[in-house]
């Protein structure tokens, strides 16, 4: 599962964000954003580039991917975004151990940026990643925004709050359905068992549209006087 998928939107009910059909809007909207370049992280070299990448930005947007919506959920990957149009996954959990990084050493990488609350952060329902983090060592610090609540902050009547319908109807792009990685119904499969190339692209177009998201309601939330409240 996608981090958090039943919990994008917990005002509309317990749906996978990116998986229930039933609530999507039509797809109508001309396309205001094209598809980024995702990229997978699969060495140590890599992943040092990366984090001292992480250090430098002004604000970068993260997500989990994990193996399922229940609190004892193991952590797939993190994937990130420090500007549109580009995002990185680093898988810790697949079918393929041998491919990438552990758990271990991912977490030994990364938990200096992410526990640093000096390098300013943001995610759609961090609440979820911040659990996700803290089963795995990490305390997550530094969060400056959250675009679904920045979302519900701005039109609390909008029917959907979920990543996707945001993305849809704001910046006119239709992110890619989870139920094209792991199937629906009896039928569905963990994350986990999820090729990692099909696994970064959707992780990785995450972070980007949520940074882009974010990018698109921060003047809105300060023009209307609701930082701090956010």
């Amino acid at each position: 599962f996608g981090a958090a998928r039943a919990e994008r939107d917990p005002l509309v009910g317990g749906a996978d964000a990116r998986e229930e059909d039933g609530a999507e809007t039509t797809d109508t909207a001309s396309p205001a954003v094209e598809r980024g370049r995702y990229e997978l992280i699969l060495t140590p070299e890599r992943l040092a580039e990366v984090v001292a990448t992480l250090k430098e930005q002004e604000l970068i947007c993260l997500d989990t991917e994990t193996t399922g919506l229940d609190s004892g959920a193991e952590l797939c990957g993190i994937s990130f975004a420090w500007r549109p149009g580009h995002g990185v996954y680093i898988p810790v959990l697949s079918q393929d151990p041998a491919s990438h990084l552990d758990l271990e050493t991912v977490v030994q990488q990364l938990k200096p940026v992410l526990e640093d609350p000096v390098i300013p952060k943001c995610g759609h329902n961090v609440k979820f990643d911040t659990r996700v983090l803290l089963r795995s060592g990490i305390k997550l610090r530094g969060i400056v925004f959250d675009t679904m609540l920045a979302s519900q902050l701005l039109d609390p009547s909008r029917p959907s709050h979920r990543l996707d319908d945001l993305v849809h109807d704001l910046l006119g792009y239709r992110m890619t359905p989870i139920s094209q990685l792991i199937g629906d119904g009896d039928a569905q499969c963990s994350m986990a068992e999820v090729n990692l190339e099909q696994v970064a692209e959707y992780a990785a177009e995450d972070a980007d549209m949520t940074l882009r998201l974010q990018q698109y309601l921060a003047p809105q939330i300060e023009a209307h006087g609701m930082t701090e409240l956010l």
